[in-house]
């Protein structure tokens, strides 16, 4: 969730260079916080603000107070959790819905914001605020999904396509990968890489 100019996940890569698989994971958390960057600005979300559809509530206290107390209800018109389940019921949600509990409708309120604190958003507490918080963490989830949608598996090249097959019928015919990798202008590592693809 925006609300912060530094992702919080990104202030951790100083202290993880020292591990073992420091360098991958340095790399994967520093992946994260580009990709953060790029939907916060796709979303046009404020950096300093946190997203919510009631703005400067005064009674904030008050539904703080009742999140810690989880399954008092907050009686001022605003979202409940039953509301957030009718909408998950609805898939209006479908990206957060995939991360919740498969029974998430079914629990009570005590242990649906256990669950929407885990999944979700740790530092919510505020049971009114969960429905906006769910709507944006899909709105976050689609746009990363847009904007990073994966390694995209390409088809091999007709080239690659024929070095294989030549490589198979040389190999069949006894000759050593070194002498095929040869034969075919490629390094030995790149035709042993070729074999194990396709």
């Amino acid at each position: 969730m925006p609300a912060s100019t530094r992702c919080a996940r990104h202030s951790q890569t100083q202290s993880i260079r020292v591990d073992d698989d420091g360098p991958k994971v340095h790399a994967q958390i520093s992946s994260e916080a580009r990709l953060a960057k790029r939907v916060v600005t796709k979303l046009g979300w404020s950096r300093a603000e946190f997203v919510s559809a009631f703005g400067q509530d005064g009674s904030v206290e008050e539904k703080t107070i009742a999140g810690l107390l989880w399954g008092l209800r907050v009686g001022d018109g605003g979202h409940t959790l039953q509301h957030l389940k009718e909408g998950l019921s609805n898939n209006h949600f479908p990206r957060v819905q995939a991360l919740l509990l498969s029974n998430f409708c079914g629990l009570n309120d005590t242990r649906a914001c256990t669950a929407l604190r885990r999944y979700v958003d740790p530092r919510e507490w505020v049971l009114s605020y969960w429905y906006t918080r769910v709507g944006a963490a899909e709105a976050w989830l689609e746009a990363a999904e847009s904007l990073s949608p994966g390694r995209v598996h390409m088809k091999p090249s007709v080239q690659n396509l024929e070095r294989v097959a030549n490589a198979r019928s040389l190999l069949q015919q006894g000759l050593s990968k070194k002498d095929i990798a040869a034969q075919l202008g490629i390094s030995q590592s790149h035709l042993s890489h070729l074999l194990r693809r396709l």
